[in-house]
């Protein structure tokens, strides 16, 4: 069965049912042929990817990720499921990546949420607070006591322990 995407920007793709199939919310709706589903704030370029993602798995269900298992001594990619995951996500840059993980939030797409989150923390987890803050594109609203109080108090925080 075919389902009509409607993305952001009006444009219009025809998708096989079976290529989307991961999407929790495809799958609760009762859709016919030729169903029309707009899909806001995801763009072309993000949904490919999306595509790309389910139809890998149209056939065998993707193994989530084991935070569990987290080890600072491994190779970090050890506990993403298959290569595959691992060379998918990094042909993809920080901005693509988060675009995507908010489509796969939008969709339900809970195995591309914890790929693409995995992903930004590991990319994220060596950076500065202005660094990420730059990366994230978040506005420092503390001012300078506010600051100094923080920093002091989460100093303190780790002297205790």
């Amino acid at each position: 069965m075919r389902i009509i995407i409607q993305l952001d920007d009006k444009i219009e793709l025809s998708v096989l049912h079976d290529s989307i199939k991961l999407s929790n919310l495809i799958n609760c709706m009762e859709l016919e042929e030729g169903a029309i589903i707009p899909i806001p704030n995801i763009d072309i370029s993000t949904f490919t990817n999306i595509i790309e993602y389910c139809k890998h798995y149209s056939n065998k269900n993707p193994q989530l990720i084991d935070n569990t298992k987290i080890n600072e001594s491994d190779n970090i990619y050890s506990r993403i499921c298959n290569q595959w995951d691992i060379d998918f996500i990094k042909l993809l840059s920080f901005d693509e990546v988060s675009k995507l993980v908010m489509g796969a939030l939008f969709l339900d797409i809970e195995s591309l949420i914890l790929l693409g989150t995995f992903h930004m923390a590991i990319l994220l987890k060596d950076l500065t607070t202005n660094e990420i803050r730059q990366r994230l594109q978040i506005e420092n609203d503390f001012n300078t006591e506010e600051e100094h109080f923080l920093q002091n108090t989460i100093q303190n925080c780790c002297n205790d322990e």
